[in-house]
């Protein structure tokens, strides 16, 4: 039977194998924490390039990911989803002055004190 994929090089950290050298050494950077990737925009760096690519779509502000509950958009499909599962969750804590819910109360105490300054911020829990 014919080997598709011949793994020469080992991870010494892992065992993890690879085919290429150039991805055992991306891998390394898993372990040592190194990261290449600068942007060039904020300086924030990265271990991979993709990485990177993916980030510097916030500064680009392009958000073709819509909520299809909310209209509201994103730059990256994986935080869109994670942000439709905030419509599935329960949100207990309350604002008594419009009426909007949310999941933690940190998040009420931060929208009365950045929406109703002026009216006490006493936690409704429903």
């Amino acid at each position: 039977s014919f080997n598709h994929t011949i793994r020469r090089f080992k991870c010494d950290v892992c065992s993890k194998e690879f085919s290429k050298l150039c991805d055992l050494e991306r891998h390394t950077r898993v372990h040592t924490g190194v990261k290449p990737c600068e942007c060039s925009i904020c300086h924030k760096r990265f271990q991979q390039a993709h990485n990177l690519s993916k980030h510097l779509l916030i500064h680009l502000h392009v958000k073709p990911f819509q909520c299809e509950i909310c209209n509201k958009k994103f730059g990256r499909i994986d935080v869109l989803n994670r942000h439709i599962l905030t419509h599935s969750m329960e949100k207990p804590f309350k604002c008594g002055d419009c009426g909007r819910g949310f999941i933690r109360e940190i998040q009420l105490t931060n929208h009365r004190q950045k929406h109703h300054p002026s009216v006490s911020n006493d936690v409704e829990v429903s």
